[in-house]
This record gives structure tokens, C-alpha cells and sequence, in this order.
């Protein structure tokens, strides 16, 4: 594991936490399988996700008494990484944050985080909800992003 600041241990984990906790949506989102061999368990402090109004994904917004589950997906490439940004879209940036990785070791990744005006609706947003009656869509929709002379192509995201 690759905690902060350890010179010459490759690139960053990603964290994730909303949609693409599902595994068969980030596999297609990234490009490359991602596998429970490459993924754990992990939180973040200091946030709370929340649900977005007019969207069917979350956000993370601060909240010091708060904390929010996720992963933690080690060893993606490049590609992923284009696009799992044109995937995320103009609305969320990619962070570094410090997350507790199983063992509740800091280990420092990147999360993409609301960047815009985007309202929370307050509610607590749900992954087995979503997957019920959203991920079969977003699953059609993730199959259309392409890649385009190295760089991936943006969809207007719904899911």
C-alpha cells in the first residue's frame, strides 16, 4: 500500500464513492477491469455525501462531523484516467484527499469533488437504490465514451 508521500511507489489510488463504486461501471468507465484484487475498502473524514438535486449521483460536501465510505482502486493507467475525467465532466475536479485505508492507515488518493454550483438535496444518496433503477442506463451510457487520438471523449453525464 502507498501511503502520502512515499517517494517512487507509482501513481496515486483513486477514491471513489458514488456511482463508480460499482465495479462493472467503473471497469467500463476506466477502460480496463478492476477487479476486488484491486480495490478496498476506505473512508474519508471531514465529508458527507449527499445526493444532488436533478441528478442520480452523489457529491461529497464538507462536513467536519461526517464521514463517507467508498473505495479505494489501486493501478489504474492513463487511459483510465482520461476517462474516468471526461466521464466526471466539467463539474468535479480531481483532488488529493487523505483517506483510511481497512487497517485505518492514511493513505493519500485522488477523489474528483463538485467544482460548480451544484445543490445537495439533502438526502443520504443510496448505491443499491441506484444500482436498481439506474445502473442498467448508465452502463448503456459508459459503453459510448470513447477514446479519441488519446484522449476520451466526454457524454453528457446522467447517471
Amino acid at each position: 500500500m502507498r501511503s502520502g508521500g512515499d517517494a517512487g511507489e507509482g501513481p496515486l489510488p483513486y477514491f471513489f464513492y458514488g456511482t463508480l463504486v460499482d465495479l462493472d461501471l467503473l471497469s467500463r468507465v476506466a477502460g480496463q477491469p478492476v477487479g476486488h484484487g484491486a480495490t478496498e475498502p476506505a473512508v474519508v473524514h471531514g465529508y458527507r455525501r449527499t445526493g444532488i438535486v436533478g441528478q442520480r449521483y452523489p457529491t461529497m460536501i464538507r462536513d467536519s462531523s461526517s464521514r463517507v465510505v467508498g473505495i479505494l482502486v489501486h493501478g489504474l493507467n492513463r487511459r483510465a484516467a482520461r476517462r474516468l475525467a471526461a466521464y466526471e465532466g466539467a463539474n468535479y475536479r480531481l483532488e488529493p484527499v487523505t483517506v483510511a485505508d481497512r487497517a485505518g492507515r492514511p493513505i493519500e488518493a485522488l477523489v474528483f469533488l463538485v467544482v460548480t454550483a451544484l445543490r445537495s438535496n439533502r438526502r443520504h444518496w443510496r448505491l443499491d437504490l441506484w444500482q436498481r433503477r439506474w445502473k442498467r442506463r448508465a452502463m448503456r451510457r459508459a459503453g459510448r465514451l470513447k477514446d479519441s487520438g488519446g484522449r476520451a471523449r466526454a457524454f453528457r453525464r446522467r447517471s
